[in-house]
């Protein structure tokens, strides 16, 4: 399993803040996730300056569009309707085709296998790649997901909103973040594990790159694949105890004829 942490946020990102989440992650992200709409919220849209500033850390960029509010899953439709203008947001940047596009469902909104279905379906015909935040192990999403067209569902970047913890702006400065063990669903690519509870929003998230389908982020020029954690475990301690195991058996396997 490889492992890279992904850090989303409420506002554009400039170089002095990312240099300000490296501080407080402990260690640079491979993925900053940017915002496509207001939410109801202080959500400030991704700009031209915002992805530069990202490529120039040698960071992958995704798009969550949080225009999605809660009274328009009930309408037949609606998910038509919410990712057209999501792609069109998308394009403004010009964000390449193929990469993912992330719709914002929020914990006890109520989704529907028709909006889940008309939104693959819409970002798929756009030439993009469809993705859904959502708590995937509530009920109402789980019901809703688990109507979905296996033809459509396979394409389903699915990003898991379950937190285990608050990671606070100003609370572990400088110390490494220790993932937890991943103990995610099947399908389920991206586990938002903790938020930050702070005037920022600046959210944890890990990404487990042989979950299938993966996410397709926009990556800094010259760069192919993303940068991951020398070692592919679920926290520093797992890791030490893997290099011992692995420098047992090395020992062994010299010993045999």
């Amino acid at each position: 399993m490889a492992l890279h942490l992904v850090v989303d946020t409420n506002r554009v990102p400039t170089s002095a803040f990312i240099d300000q989440v490296e501080q407080w992650a402990g260690e640079q992200p491979s993925v900053l996730i940017g915002y496509e709409g207001r939410g109801g919220g202080a959500a400030a849209r991704m700009t031209p300056a915002g992805v530069q500033a990202v490529h120039d850390k040698n960071m992958a960029l995704g798009l969550v569009f949080n225009n999605i509010v809660r009274t328009q899953m009930a309408m037949i439709g609606d998910g038509t309707i919410a990712a057209k203008e999501a792609v069109q947001r998308g394009v403004a940047i010009s964000y390449p085709a193929g990469c993912t596009i992330i719709g914002d469902v929020e914990a006890g909104w109520p989704l529907t296998t028709n909006f889940a279905e008309d939104w693959i379906q819409t970002i798929i015909d756009a030439g993009y790649s469809p993705g859904l935040y959502a708590g995937y192990s509530r009920p109402l999403v789980h019901r809703a997901i688990a109507g979905v067209r296996s033809s459509l569902l396979d394409h389903l970047v699915r990003w898991d909103a379950r937190w285990l913890f608050s990671h606070p702006w100003t609370a572990h400065a400088g110390k490494r973040i220790s993932f937890p063990p991943w103990n995610e669903q099947p399908g389920v690519a991206m586990w938002q594990f903790s938020g930050a509870s702070d005037a920022d929003r600046i959210d944890l998230s890990m990404l487990d790159t042989p979950a299938t389908p993966q996410p397709v982020f926009w990556m800094p020029p010259g760069h192919l694949v993303l940068r991951n954690r020398p070692v592919a475990s679920s926290g520093d301690a797992l890791a030490a105890q893997l290099r011992s195991a692995a420098a047992t058996i090395d020992a062994v396997a010299a010993k045999l004829p």
